[in-house]
């Protein structure tokens, strides 16, 4: 995953934000995986997680069920997948850290023995990033594609729809446009294991 850590990705993916566009940081995107890019962390996923339970069974639980990215998905439901240990000390999070809206959490975790969030808002001054942790296999994608479809629909949406959001600026409307990175239009998963169903670097939407 290393490869992701070169100068032209880092100012491709912060010129992305700069200019105001949508990212989904799902799963592995989430984790610590850059020791030599805290950046990364620190300004697109709000923090971040350095472990997770072993695969297993555990619970999601709506905190914000009106939001559009949660509309139609359960109230709680369960997962068998990781559950990953977002943010879970409050003091060690570096200062300068992004604050996130979270709109879904765990139950407890093994270790913690607290809920941890698992889809959430990072608070970008100019990107729309949504941060989801759930995603490690086939076992959990079912149940995820919802989420998935709605932090793309409406947090990400298309050409016409940041028009309509630039010119409404309605409270609580996240709309952006696609996701190019110099490969064409589209939107990118950004996460980093290529075992995951979603491959390393992007997945272009036509």
């Amino acid at each position: 995953r290393m490869f992701f850590d070169t100068p032209a990705y880092r100012k491709a993916l912060f010129d992305f934000a700069a200019a105001g566009k949508g990212i989904v940081m799902l799963h592995p995107g989430t984790w610590y995986g850059y020791a030599n890019w805290p950046e990364l962390n620190a300004k697109i996923v709000g923090g971040g997680a350095r472990g997770h339970d072993k695969l297993g069974k555990f619970s999601v639980n709506a905190v914000k069920s009106n939001h559009p990215i949660m509309q139609g998905v359960p109230t709680s439901f369960e997962v068998e997948d990781e559950l990953y240990y977002i943010n879970p000390d409050p003091e060690k999070i570096p200062p300068g850290t992004a604050s996130i809206d979270v709109l879904a959490e765990t139950s407890p975790s093994v270790r913690f023995k607290k809920p941890h969030p698992a889809v959430w808002i990072t608070k970008h001054e100019r990107a729309r990033v949504v941060g989801i942790t759930l995603g490690h296999d086939e076992r959990v994608h079912a149940r995820l594609a919802r989420v998935r479809r709605h932090a793309v629909e409406d947090e990400v949406g298309n050409e016409d729809d940041e028009r309509e959001h630039q010119q409404s600026q309605r409270p609580g409307t996240h709309r952006v446009a696609r996701f190019c990175l110099g490969l064409g239009q589209g939107f990118a998963f950004v996460t980093f294991a290529v075992s995951h169903c979603i491959l390393s670097s992007c997945v272009l939407i036509p």
